[in-house]
């Protein structure tokens, strides 16, 4: 089995490019590469056909949870989605182009004016611990998930635009939002809001539920074996019988991408989660399946807008003027990624090409760092990293560029995922890697840049913004949106409250004998659909 390459050549090149920046008064543009694998011959094909049951499907994660409370997971695909999906399974799901809600354990939601919803669910469910998985539950959770000292910041954030919630019979919740929207459901399955978990099992207690997290998923923990993986067996009592297919499930996580791949490549994993289009591009060569959700979204260099230097618009202009994204992209992903120009992506229907994040420009970058210093303000911050090769890859090739430049000092800290959201939520950093997923700009955007939101970290403000985004969140008018997200991208662009590096990378990596491989909300991926072709070597 062939293993992963490493483009030496081309990493070489962009090392060397960085460190011409210390002697030449003109940035690079890096060669950057365009190699998809593969040589031509056709794509390797999902297993097909009905789905057959049975057999036990092993998957690498990029993380693994500190605990198995589904508050504290994070629902994407590049970090505990796949736990959530296999232990409490879906409110609702959604279609990953338009963003519409199916159902799942909920059949349905609806409201009249944007601010009172009716969520219903189905009939008869039950907890594995046998207990009604019913509309009290449902509030409970939710409750829960807007405290935070229980749940995950970016949940708790999720979890604020729900107001009053109100158990009208056992199927049947009416809850109200803070601020009309036309968009909840997407902040459901963008979230913990999605997963609900017996409140039962949740009142013991946080080693009680780790060691048995009870929920109504499609399977069910066998053993948590700490630093190592997660064994669990079939639902035999999940609600959409003949699902899941699987008998079992094995998860296992491994920060470093070349470690997932290469875990699939030699036999060791049916299906990994994939972070970089190296990794895909070396998957597809090496005829592995690679599905890709095509995300919308973007992962960036966010600023802390309270404190100094980026409290100061020409510190946050000088960075764009001195970081060329070549070669980071170069550096770091090995020419494979695609630098965000714009904030939406050409297929979105709020896409406006003429609306672009300033170009690096050496010379105006060095005049801002002078002005700077010179006004007693010197550019001097640590950016906070999530633990990845890639974060640190994309820190590590700014900082080199920056060290070109005088009156500019950068240095970078490391931390676990917790320790980061924690950091993040505090205010405890100058800059830090941060991203988002959406279809649909609702809820990611206002979350991320309304006046007070939770989710707004960086804690931006900004009154055109605030107006532009609300017009956009209580329509579904298109016309009317496009307008309000036209002003948005102007107001971004004008005031640079993040720089976006690497358009959003997401994709499922499996062999061929792997079925039923689906996604939902941030590409957040469904357990209870796999299946494994038994006929398959």
């Amino acid at each position: 089995m062939r293993t992963i390459r490493r483009r030496v050549a081309v990493r070489a090149a962009a090392l060397a490019a960085l460190a011409s920046l210390a002697l030449v008064a003109c940035g690079g543009g890096g060669d950057s590469g365009d190699s998809t694998g593969g040589g031509g011959t056709a794509p390797a094909q999902a297993a097909s056909g009905p789905p057959q049951s049975g057999g036990t499907l092993r998957l690498v994660a990029s993380t693994e949870p500190a605990t198995l409370d589904p508050a504290s997971f994070y629902n994407s695909y590049a970090l505990t989605g796949v736990y959530g999906n296999a232990l409490f399974g879906q409110l609702f799901n959604s279609d990953q182009t338009t963003g519409e809600l199916s159902p799942g354990f909920a059949e349905s939601l609806t409201t009249e004016d944007n601010v009172t919803y009716t969520l219903k669910l189905r009939e008869g469910l039950k907890f594995t611990d046998g207990t009604a998985f019913d509309a009290e539950a449902v509030k409970f959770n939710w409750e829960r998930t807007k405290d935070p000292t229980v749940a995950l910041s970016l949940n708790v954030s999720a979890a604020a635009v729900i107001g009053t919630m109100t158990v009208v019979d056992p199927v049947t919740l009416q809850f109200t939002v803070a601020q009309p929207t036309a968009h909840i459901g997407q902040n459901i399955v963008a979230s913990a809001l999605n997963w609900i978990a017996s409140p039962t099992a949740l009142a013991a207690g946080q080693e009680a539920f780790n060691s048995n997290p009870v929920g109504a998923g499609p399977f069910i923990l066998e053993e948590w074996r700490r630093g190592d993986r997660l064994i669990l067996t079939r639902n035999p009592d999940y609600y959409d019988d003949p699902r899941p297919y699987l008998d079992g499930l094995e998860i296992r996580a491994a920060p470093d991408m070349n470690t997932r791949l290469q875990t699939l490549q030699t036999g060791g994993a049916d299906v990994v989660i994939s972070t970089t289009k190296e990794a895909e591009a070396d998957a597809a060569e090496g005829g592995f399946v690679v599905t890709d959700p095509q995300l919308d979204g973007m992962t960036t260099i966010m600023f802390n807008l309270t404190k100094p230097p980026f409290d100061d618009l020409r510190a946050r202009q000088a960075m764009f003027a001195a970081i060329d994204l070549e070669l980071v992209q170069d550096a770091a992903f090995e020419g494979l990624g695609e630098i965000p120009t714009t904030l939406f992506r050409e297929k979105s229907p709020f896409y406006t090409p003429e609306l672009t994040f300033p170009k690096p420009d050496r010379e105006k970058a060095q005049a801002l760092f002078d002005e700077l210093a010179a006004d007693g303000k010197p550019v001097d911050f640590t950016m906070i990293i999530p633990q990845s090769t890639e974060s640190s890859r994309v820190a590590e090739a700014m900082q080199a560029q920056l060290e070109s430049f005088s009156n500019v000092n950068m240095e970078i800290e490391t931390n676990d995922q917790a320790t980061w959201f924690r950091r993040l939520a505090a205010g405890e950093y100058g800059a830090s890697i941060y991203g988002w997923i959406t279809i649909d700009p609702e809820p990611p955007l206002s979350r991320l840049l309304s006046t007070g939101a939770p989710g707004n970290l960086s804690k931006y403000s900004d009154p055109e913004v605030d107006k532009a985004l609300e017009a956009g969140r209580t329509t579904t008018d298109v016309d009317a949106r496009r307008a309000a997200y036209r002003t948005v991208q102007e107001r971004l662009i004008e005031t640079l409250p993040f720089m976006p590096y690497l358009r959003t990378v997401g994709a499922v990596l499996s062999t061929t004998k792997v079925g039923g491989i689906e996604t939902y909300g941030q590409g957040s991926v469904r357990m209870d659909t796999l299946w494994l072709d038994q006929s398959a070597g």
